[in-house]
């Protein structure tokens, strides 16, 4: 009895060390086969130590490597347009754009980057497999001190990032899918809107 208890075990551990790798391929292999990502999403931000986050929703779009546009819905208008060169945040109701470098850290540009880099994840991070989630943690100097990914029914559910001043930033995903083919992202400031150059 000992001995068929102990064989059982040691299957059932085979079989979710196995269940572990299948998860960080299927990840790898979504990124690798697709040009981009689009879903509708919910964000809650939370600053330092605070426990009542700022919470966005709307919708975002992004190819490889580097052209992506979100577009939040709410609490109000904005579209945040990210090319290579430069960062575009578009305040409708104030007809303003502040136009900075790609140097400057947002939040979902990161989560953005995990999907859009070239490189495998498991060559930026170091991952650990708890059930259906995925723990990120780089390998090299980032602001970022880790991430966590759930996966259900073979999509994307919800990114954690925690960053080293302990700002968290969660992203429900309401749609998430793998884009199979590629288009140009364009985005024209509309006549009239005041631009600031930061």
């Amino acid at each position: 009895m000992k001995t068929i208890l102990i064989t059982i075990l040691l299957l059932f551990s085979f079989s979710y060390s196995y269940s572990q790798e299948n998860l960080v391929q299927w990840l790898e292999g979504k990124i690798s086969s697709s040009h981009g990502i689009e879903g509708e999403f919910t964000q809650k931000t939370f600053q330092g130590n605070s426990k009542t986050p700022e919470v966005y929703s709307g919708n975002l779009i992004a190819y490889k490597p580097f052209n992506s546009k979100i577009n939040y819905t709410k609490p109000f208008e904005q579209t945040l347009y990210i090319t290579k060169e430069r960062v575009i945040l578009y305040t409708p109701s104030e007809k303003q754009a502040i136009i900075s470098k790609r140097d400057t850290e947002i939040f979902i540009e990161d989560v953005m980057a995990i999907f859009l880099n070239t490189k495998p994840i498991r060559a930026v991070f170091d991952i650990q497999v708890e059930g259906s989630k995925l723990m990120l943690k780089p390998k090299s100097s980032s602001d970022m001190k880790n991430i966590e990914i759930t996966v259900k029914n073979d999509t994307i559910q919800n990114i954690t990032m925690i960053d080293i001043e302990n700002n968290k930033v969660e992203i429900m995903f309401k749609t998430f899918r793998f884009l199979t083919k590629k288009e140009n992202i364009n985005f024209e400031i509309p006549t009239g809107t005041k631009i600031i150059n930061y």
